[in-house]
């Protein structure tokens, strides 16, 4: 199971994180309930244990119609993210760019 929390960013270290407790005699993750003993550094580093991971934000584009190349019989879509180029065809279109990775909105 994963979730996601909105407007928080990934803590350098386990001192910066919202799941530290450190009101006891040993700091410990809130989450996993792991602790490294009192000499573990805090203000340095994180656990090696930390469920937390960085998100990276969906990119999202469009398939935009670049025309139809007469001479060739082919119908032209390009990526509104990157630009790249790929015929037209309704079956093989896909919610991804192959390229960028973008989510293909309607």
């Amino acid at each position: 199971m994963s979730i996601f929390i909105k407007n928080v960013e990934m803590p350098a270290c386990c001192d910066k994180c919202f799941a530290l407790d450190d009101h006891g005699d040993y700091p410990h993750c809130l989450i996993t309930g792991d602790w490294r003993g009192y000499k573990f550094r805090t203000r340095e580093k994180r656990m090696d244990t930390c469920p937390l991971v960085e998100v990276e934000p969906v990119r999202r584009g469009k398939w935009v119609h670049d025309g139809y190349d007469i001479p060739h019989g082919v119908d032209w879509m390009h990526c509104s993210e990157c630009g790249n180029r790929e015929p037209y065809v309704p079956a093989a279109m896909t919610n991804y760019c192959p390229i960028c990775g973008a989510k293909m909105e309607a």
